[in-house]
């Protein structure tokens, strides 16, 4: 999903989740989970 020009969204399903990170998923109906993940094009525009 296109949020604007420099943001996007990816949305998976739990089987694809996994692959990105090997800790179990929290329970939903307990907690809210979210990954997050920046990325940039030169290492001097991080700071």
């Amino acid at each position: 999903m296109i949020v604007s020009d420099a943001v996007f969204a990816m949305l998976l399903i739990e089987a694809n989740f996994k692959t990105f990170m090997p800790n179990a998923s929290c329970e939903t109906a307990k907690a809210t989970e979210v990954l997050v993940c920046g990325a940039t094009i030169a290492r001097q525009l991080t700071t």
